[in-house]
């Protein structure tokens, strides 16, 4: 799937997961709501750029959800996700909500930004792959 294409998914597909946060708390937390929906399925948690960039590079997930301020830096990651796995969807969850970081995580290829405690992830990581 194309970043920006609509995934035509059926109550009986899976999302694959990756999610990046340095905080192992927060990662289980947003784990456990995307799978509240019983189409998201975790399939790699992570705490740094270079391990996202590694687990989207050996398990190509449908969905990465990233953190901004990670070791190796969120932009970094979102960078190599795209290289590598160019079919998956990234968005950021972070707690920083300015313009120039939603910027730049844009420009490194993050099709949504969700701000933990703000935003529902659920709803924006359904909006971001084009689900109902």
């Amino acid at each position: 799937m194309k970043q920006g294409e609509s995934k035509d998914m059926g109550m009986e597909a899976e999302i694959r997961v990756l999610l990046a946060d340095d905080e192992p708390v927060v990662r289980s937390a947003i784990g456990a709501l995307l799978e509240t929906d019983p189409r998201f399925r975790v399939i790699a948690s992570v705490g740094t750029a270079a391990a996202a960039a590694d687990a989207a590079t050996s398990l190509r997930p449908d969905l990465a959800v990233i953190d901004v301020r990670m070791p190796g830096g969120g932009g970094a990651a979102i960078t190599a996700i795209r290289a590598q796995s160019p079919e998956t969807v990234v968005m950021v969850c972070s707690s920083h909500d300015d313009g120039q970081t939603r910027r730049s995580m844009v420009q490194a290829g993050a099709v949504a930004y969700a701000v933990k405690g703000a935003d529902d992830v659920l709803d924006m990581a359904r909006s971001a792959l084009g689900l109902s």
